[in-house]
Order: C-alpha cells, then structure tokens, then sequence
C-alpha cells in the first residue's frame, strides 16, 4: 500500500522494525529532536513507526523512511501528516 520511490542515492519506503534503533538513537537526543516531538523513549520510538504506518492505512499518504542505498541505513524520513482535528496537511523531514 505504500507506494516505494527511489532517487539517485534514497529509497523511500515504508517504515520498518530494522528503523528503530537509528530512530530510537535520534529520538534519545533532546536537542536532535526536539522540532519533531522528541526526545522518546524506546518504546514511545517504536509506535511512533507503528502511528506513521497506521496514518498511511487511514489517510492514504504519509510519511516515508529514507534509506541510503549505498549503506542501506536509516538516515531519516520525510512526507506529509494530518492527524485527526489538524488544520491541514503539514510537511515534515528529518
């Protein structure tokens, strides 16, 4: 359901399991992550992964995470998100 897009150097795809000790890592650091909702926890990292792919089967967009194909590694994520009473759609990436 999740469409995939590849550019020169990313993969953008769905969210894995395999993505959350890079994004628990970025979550951890108050100072990384403090324009995007952090810091979490483990676990509050893990269902943030869960909630994005949950908005893709509700909304139909979303998020995606970026994959570096060179390495392979997580390096980030970037789409679109309107929960539930939000005013519009808003553009996130990190």
């Amino acid at each position: 359901m999740i469409p995939v897009i590849e550019t020169e150097r990313l993969i953008m795809r769905e969210g894995r399991e395999c993505d959350l000790d890079a994004m628990a890592d970025f979550y951890a650091d108050g100072e990384l992550s403090k324009f995007v909702g952090g810091p979490l926890d483990r676990d509050d990292t893990w269902r943030r992964i869960a909630l994005g792919l949950g908005h893709w089967h509700l909304r139909g967009f979303g998020n995606w995470a970026l994959e570096e194909k060179a390495s392979g590694d997580f390096v980030g994520w970037c789409g679109l998100w309107s929960p539930e009473g939000f005013p519009g759609r808003s553009a996130g990436a990190s």
